[in-house]
């Protein structure tokens, strides 16, 4: 699987007949043609660039509700340089062995209209008295692990809430996910765990990260503070 770069103005994806020209004529290496010819920038704010963003997605089938993908946008776009970012977000590269989490799960996509629903669902009924139950955990934190992708970010996933458990541990009703070992991207976030990690996802779909798609995965350490897992190539 590849990872495309994206324009670092408007975020959209781009192989080499997409880049934009410099004041010179030669291809611009971090804007499309459509943000910048012969070296001039569009004139718009980044309000208006994640509205014109939010209305192609919603002309070519990327997105459902105008509003949801502003928001998308707005999330976005503050990370790329047009708008004083850097194009990326910082992370530290580990080696982790390989891990066993317990707990539910289900399969669902980024696009797919339930998606909220059925994750939202996971974690009320996994708190909901599920967590009690499994034995032998290893850890004092709660995962969400983003596993067994048919492509990647935009087909279906495993996703799985739960616990980190020794590999004998035996519960009903739950299943269990295997994190292999390898090599990660690990991502240190602190604030509010729907808003800031919703952020940090819509972020990573548009960063130049060389991802391996084995599995990824959120670690809960205290009500404030997570860390995100990457797998990377």
């Amino acid at each position: 699987m590849t990872n495309t770069k994206i324009c670092q103005s408007c975020a959209m994806p781009m192989t080499a007949a997409d880049h934009g020209t410099n004041a010179d004529g030669t291809p611009s290496a971090d804007f499309c043609k459509f943000c910048m010819k012969n070296g001039k920038m569009g004139d718009c704010t980044m309000e208006q660039m994640a509205d014109i963003c939010a209305d192609i997605d919603l002309r070519d089938g990327r997105a459902a509700d105008k509003q949801a993908a502003v928001n998308m946008y707005m999330s976005v776009l503050p990370m790329l340089k047009r708008w004083g970012g850097t194009g990326t977000m910082e992370y530290e590269v580990v080696e982790l062995p390989q891990m066993t989490v317990r707990g539910l799960g289900c399969r669902t996509s980024n696009t797919a209209p339930d998606m909220s629903e059925k994750i939202g669902g996971l974690w009320k009924s996994f708190f909901g008295g599920v967590f009690q139950s499994i034995d032998k955990k290893a850890s004092p934190y709660t995962y969400g692990v983003y596993s067994n992708y048919a492509t990647d970010f935009t087909g279906e996933y495993d996703m799985t809430v739960g616990c980190q458990v020794t590999e004998d541990s035996v519960s009903d009703n739950t299943v269990t996910t295997v994190i292999p070992r390898g090599k990660y991207a690990k991502f240190t976030l602190h604030g509010d765990a729907q808003k800031d990690i919703y952020a940090f996802w819509c972020r990573l779909w548009f960063m130049p990260l060389d991802r391996a798609y084995t599995a990824d995965f959120e670690e809960y350490v205290s009500e404030h503070d997570f860390n995100i897992y990457i797998s990377i190539k």
